[in-house]
């Protein structure tokens, strides 16, 4: 997926069971959220045609998330439940999620502490 040459930020698509994982490992910053909003993308446009329907953030691998990376995060749950998907953020640092809540209410409802915690959700 997304690899960013010289720097350990990178994304990374795979299946676990019947649920995509997007694994995000790096800082969410100016110099790649970019890259991370194209992941992003790129996960959602398989679908639910193409995969489970089901995408799971995975934040564990991530130290830091600007304002422009938790807005790329906001905006894919609200494409994701316009295209159908359901949408799981894992992994999201405690202070981050609640300003997401703050600035945008109710948009991150599906958090979980880890990806294997989020893919087991009914």
């Amino acid at each position: 997926m997304a690899q960013l040459p010289g720097d350990s930020f990178h994304c990374t698509l795979c299946p676990v069971g019947d649920v995509d994982v997007l694994r995000i490992v790096g800082d969410i910053d100016t110099l790649t959220t970019s890259a991370f909003t194209g992941a992003l993308a790129e996960a959602l446009a398989r679908g639910p045609r193409d995969g489970p329907g089901q995408l799971v953030l995975d934040l564990g691998g991530v130290g830091f998330v600007s304002v422009a990376g938790m807005r790329s995060i906001v905006e894919a749950a609200q494409a994701a439940a316009e295209a159908g998907i359901v949408f799981r953020v894992a992994g999201l640092a405690a202070l981050q999620r609640s300003l997401a809540e703050l600035i945008w209410p109710g948009t991150l409802r599906h958090g979980f502490p880890t990806a294997q915690d989020a893919g087991a959700a009914p």
